[in-house]
């Protein structure tokens, strides 16, 4: 009987990768972005023409980059390569620092 698969969408926190297959050992899991280079997943996403848009901000990255991030701000290129430039807030807000909505190209 084939397990069921979980797919999960993590990019690089080992630790938090571990926390998901002990606790989901009784599924498959997958994590095909894990360990992808950042430059070539936004080159991907962009291309895709995919309407991304800022959807959470955690408390302390309002607070670290209040100038960039909002709710509501599209993630868009230029977003991605300001916060590459910056230390204090992931590009792709895999620390929790904010969340996405993303909808298919039209």
């Amino acid at each position: 009987v084939a397990r069921m698969k979980l797919v999960f969408g993590d990019l690089h926190l080992a630790d938090i990768r571990a926390w998901r297959e002990q606790s989901f050992s009784e599924f498959r899991c997958e994590f095909p972005l894990f360990g992808r280079d950042y430059a070539e997943l936004a080159q991907t996403l962009f291309d895709s023409g995919a309407r991304v848009t800022v959807s959470k901000l955690s408390d302390a990255a309002a607070e670290a980059a209040g100038d960039l991030l909002s709710t509501g701000v599209a993630y868009d290129r230029k977003l991605f390569e300001a916060l590459q430039a910056r230390s204090d807030v992931d590009s792709f807000g895999e620390c929790g620092e904010f969340h996405t909505k993303v909808e298919p190209a039209p």
